[in-house]
């Protein structure tokens, strides 16, 4: 988005007029918004101030509730069966109803409690391509009931066989979320102390409505400053865009993110996008454009992520074995300086 000093005149329908005019409220360029008519296109509306565009954001949607269901009243063979599962380098994925475990980027445990009569809901084990139709295996246990000796051998068994498919690479399925769990299972590649994985944001539609999206990260650096971390393993025309999008509603949401995060609220979230590195260009030319436009009170920044989708692990004992740089500059992108080292 090089307009050399010159203004930037979109004609759009009207439906979409607001939407780009709260966006344009986050870029250093001057952008006129004229909505379409049967004759041609009208004048431009006015621009959105950083206050109404913030208002904008926040209407789209609230912060969707904590985990509603947490640890503290699970029996005693569900948390000794966790222990046993936490102890194998596997990331906890938590929801408002559940608790999943994945390893390295598929699901091998997903436990929920049923609303009606409080039995523990568990899917054991993931998917194979051999035509096995016994995994994932599903077990319900009663509220006032436990598992027997052997059904918690068969789950751990069941667990074990999931993770030595995927170290070894017999399980290729959803490599795209290997990117999610080179840094979910290890968040000080990104220098962070704490992340929370898919959280719930809004983003603009053509009004009146909107779009649920989920970001990949939220997360706290030691700083207690909170980050939106983006991530993509292939160049994204819509990267620039979205990113800005989800970023401004969790500015909208301050508050209430930042005590999700144990973050600083006085403290603006910081953009990271996480680049999986591929064949392919890192960056779209338009998210390359847009970039460098957001305006300076955006700090954000690029990393880059090496080895993410190997799927084979040299090593017996399933541990990550990733690492993290700062990308080559993509052509017109000049990344802001971030106030610490980029991991």
């Amino acid at each position: 988005m090089d307009l050399k000093g010159r203004d930037l005149h979109l004609t759009v329908p009207r439906a979409a007029v607001d939407v780009l005019r709260a966006r344009a409220a986050f870029l250093d360029a001057t952008v006129h918004v004229h909505p379409t008519r049967r004759t041609g296109f009208g004048d431009p509306e006015p621009p959105m101030t950083r206050t109404e565009a913030t208002v904008f954001y926040r209407r789209l949607g609230d912060v969707t509730p904590s985990p509603r269901w947490d640890a503290t009243g699970w029996p005693d063979w569900l948390v000794e069966l966790i222990d046993w599962l936490e102890s194998r380098r596997v990331e906890r994925v938590r929801t408002t109803e559940s608790h999943a475990w994945h390893y390295r980027g598929r699901q091998i445990l997903h436990v929920r409690q049923a609303a009606t009569d409080g039995a523990y809901c568990l899917t054991i084990g993931a998917p194979t391509t051999d035509g096995d139709r016994t995994v994932p295996r599903r077990m319900r246990i009663a509220a006032t009931d436990e598992p027997t000796p052997a059904e918690i051998e068969q789950t751990k068994h069941t667990v074990d066989l999931a993770i030595e498919r995927r170290r070894t690479g017999a399980d290729p399925g959803q490599r795209e979320r290997l990117l999610q769990a080179a840094i979910g299972t290890d968040p000080s590649l990104l220098g962070l102390t704490r992340l929370h994985r898919e959280v719930p944001v809004w983003r603009p539609g053509q009004q009146p409505r909107c779009q649920r999206g989920f970001v990949d990260f939220l997360g706290r650096d030691v700083t207690r400053t909170g980050h939106v971390i983006e991530m993509k393993r292939g160049p994204d025309p819509q990267l620039g865009i979205r990113a800005l999008d989800y970023w401004a509603w969790t500015d909208a949401h301050r508050d209430e993110l930042a005590a999700l995060l144990d973050a600083d609220a006085d403290r603006p979230f910081e953009l990271d996008l996480v680049l999986g590195r591929t064949e392919r260009p890192l960056l779209h030319p338009a998210a390359a454009a847009t970039l460098p436009r957001l305006t300076p009170d955006i700090v954000w920044r690029c990393h880059l992520v090496t080895d993410w989708d190997t799927i084979a692990h040299p090593r017996p004992a399933p541990q990550p074995d990733h690492r993290t740089t700062a990308p080559p500059t993509p052509p017109r992108l000049n990344a802001r300086q971030p106030t610490r080292p980029v991991w």
